[in-house]
């Protein structure tokens, strides 16, 4: 029931924000006004477009693939557990405004995971390097899905399996520890 009304607060106070009107209500204010039946009456029409929503799906979804739609309590929690943001910032933002934020954080994460797999490879080279002949770039270990292969601006081919691409070293350090 706190989440319904929430979402019903987020929902109006976007609103009135999109308009340029005020909002006149806190959420505990809001709580405090809100009734058993004004709360039914949000359930039923919640229920009521879920139904429509459910049965245009089912009449345009014939072997379509559909993007799952991520209700505001999953935003919520994306918001203020993942991303870091306050209530009062969430609730500030407009749909636009929250996809931009989210874009952002999703790109800084996306870096820092890259980065992190970039020392982890950096490691590896120079733990390797003594045991070589020739000197070692880190992309002689492994190449990352999101490097681009040298010059030719193609992506990596991702056909190589883990084990291919584990026996092929296997054979260059051979090669190279036996020379």
């Amino acid at each position: 029931m706190e989440g319904l009304v929430t979402l019903c607060y987020c929902c109006l106070a976007s609103a009135c924000r999109a308009k340029k009107r005020e909002f006149p209500y806190s959420l505990q204010d809001f709580f405090d006004n809100c009734t058993i039946d004004d709360i039914n009456a949000m359930n039923e029409q919640i229920a009521r477009q879920q139904a429509e929503e459910e049965a245009k799906k089912k009449a345009g979804s014939a072997g379509g693939e559909e993007s799952r739609k991520q209700s505001i309590e999953e935003l919520l929690g994306l918001a203020l557990g993942a991303m870091g943001l306050d209530l009062e910032s969430f609730r500030q933002c407009t749909p636009g405004e929250f996809r931009a934020v989210y874009d952002s954080w999703f790109s800084h994460q996306e870096m820092l995971m890259h980065r992190d797999w970039e020392v982890g490879r950096f490691i590896a080279t120079t733990a390797v390097q003594p045991y070589s002949n020739k000197p070692l770039k880190p992309t002689d270990l492994i190449r990352f899905p999101w490097e681009k292969d040298d010059g030719t601006g193609a992506a990596v081919p991702k056909d190589t399996s883990s084990k291919e691409k584990m026996e092929e070293l296997w054979k260059k350090w051979k090669g190279q520890s036996s020379s």
